[in-house]
């Protein structure tokens, strides 16, 4: 279960498995360059002529 608190607006508190603790890490850095090569994508989408 998720929630925010009125003290911390944007910042959804979230629990780890302990297991998977070591894994988040490296998943959010993938994560993070799929979004930076999607907005590349998208960049050179744009910038071609029709």
């Amino acid at each position: 279960m998720t929630s925010t608190s009125p003290s911390s607006p944007g910042k959804i508190p979230v629990r780890i498995d302990p297991d998977l603790a070591d894994l988040i890490s490296g998943f959010l850095d993938k994560r993070r360059q799929d979004l930076a090569d999607y907005l590349d994508r998208i960049e050179i989408a744009y910038e071609q002529p029709d």
